[in-house]
């Protein structure tokens, strides 16, 4: 049976089947228990991941006063880590598994041989990285939006595959809300008071 990761990558019409196997043979599994990071803070990070099952949240300052969460990365999404990769220097982020997940990982130095080994490779890895830049540029629209309720409910509607795993903590740490206020807000959404209707939707 072909992988998650073969069929994704199928669909941007680059590759044969050949080339397929020859790219997904470079990818490594990991699987990442819950709460568990994936690389450590000061760990080498020049990598690409698919996050084949699961979430995985990125944080800078973890475990400080100035703790934030700076993306989500859910199933079937690509992450790449810019500085990291580009310099082949240590992580100044944390990635954190909220849920029990399975990652794919490929190095740099992989990456660089698969270029060379497969040329339209490098077309596709461009293509993964914009996509990429635009999920997280709607992260960025997301968390800028308020009251608070509106964005609460954007994220319910702009990544509704995240919504439905994550615990109302998860969601209240992410969207920098109160958890007592997540619970008012639930209610107001209960009984109508929304600031989108039910068939609302981003495209």
């Amino acid at each position: 049976m072909r992988s998650k990761l073969s069929t994704l990558l199928e669909s941007y019409g680059l590759l044969n089947e050949s080339e397929l196997k020859i790219i997904s043979s470079y990818f490594k599994i990991k699987k990442i228990k819950k709460n568990a990071f994936l690389p450590e803070i000061g760990q080498d990070n020049a990598k690409i991941y698919y996050v084949n099952e699961g979430i995985l949240s990125v944080f800078v300052n973890y475990g400080t006063e100035n703790e934030t969460i700076l993306r989500l990365i859910g199933s079937d999404e690509f992450a790449i880590f810019a500085e990291s990769f580009k310099f082949s220097n240590e992580s100044k982020i944390a990635v954190k598994a909220l849920v029990d997940s399975t990652v794919l990982i490929i190095n740099k130095l992989d990456l660089e041989k698969l270029y060379t080994e497969i040329p339209n490779s490098n077309i596709l890895v461009r293509k993964l990285t914009q996509i990429s830049l635009v999920n997280y540029e709607s992260l960025i629209f997301l968390l800028k939006q308020k009251p608070n309720q509106k964005r609460y409910e954007l994220f319910e509607k702009m990544f509704p595959n995240l919504a439905i795993k994550l615990s109302e903590k998860c969601k209240a740490s992410f969207l920098n809300i109160d958890p007592c206020e997540i619970s008012r807000i639930r209610k107001r959404i209960s009984i109508g008071l929304t600031y989108y209707p039910k068939d609302y939707f981003i495209v």
